[in-house]
């Protein structure tokens, strides 16, 4: 039914994704992070948004705290089961799916947000030519990820030595897709996404801040 990457991660989720929610829950660089992608997205009442790779659904709660019509799907139907609960009284539509291969129309979306789950995917252009379909013409998509330069440097101590890698995280062993700046940006704009602004929040609370932890890049289908 998926691909390997795609049935690995649906593995490695339906094992260790309340351990994986909680440790994010509890990592304060993470709630900074959050802070900032929300202010970017400014006004969302009314919008309809998608959540891909929506995990525990945090951000699908604070989406409709923000007034927006929020879906959420996610490879794992653990994951799915825990939103689902920590969700119960909110009107989000969670779903189990792929999300290099959705089940939604055309145009669709006003916005489309994929916090880490573009490092469990192999080809990247092929999702985000997927959010673009789904997207509105001017629909917004938020990338986010860890930072490629400590992502690289710190793990692997070589910034150009991207693809496939696994790593541990506590109790966690999980792969990720590493990828530099370049081609991050580059896939953007060759799969018809305008750059509109690329934030690097700075760490807090932590003696690892000589390079910052997540990237975000906003971008919009033109």
């Amino acid at each position: 039914m998926y691909g390997k990457d795609s049935e690995e991660a649906r593995r490695i989720f339906n094992a260790y994704g309340k351990y994986y929610n909680e440790s994010e829950e509890r990592n304060p660089n993470r709630k900074h992070l959050d802070q900032i992608l929300f202010s970017m997205m400014k006004d969302v009442k009314g919008k309809k948004i998608l959540d891909a790779g929506c995990g525990a659904g945090n951000y699908c709660k604070i989406l409709v705290d923000m007034e927006a019509e929020v879906f959420g799907i996610d490879i794992s139907p653990c994951m799915i089961d825990l939103a689902k609960e920590q969700c119960k009284d909110y009107k989000i539509d969670f779903r189990i799916s792929d999300i290099e291969n959705t089940p939604f129309d055309d145009n669709e979306f006003d916005i489309v947000i994929s916090a880490f789950s573009l490092l469990y995917k192999k080809d990247l252009r092929s999702v985000l030519r997927e959010f673009k379909r789904v997207l509105k013409k001017d629909g917004e998509a938020y990338v986010v990820v860890p930072h490629p330069v400590r992502k690289m440097v710190k793990y692997t101590h070589d910034y150009f030595e991207t693809g496939k890698h696994w790593q541990n995280r506590g109790e966690m062993r999980f792969f990720n897709y590493y990828r530099t700046m370049e081609e991050y940006i580059n896939s953007l704009a060759l799969e018809g996404f305008s750059i509109k602004e690329i934030r690097e929040p700075k760490p807090i609370k932590t003696s690892d801040n000589s390079f910052p932890h997540y990237l975000i890049i906003k971008s919009v289908s033109s």
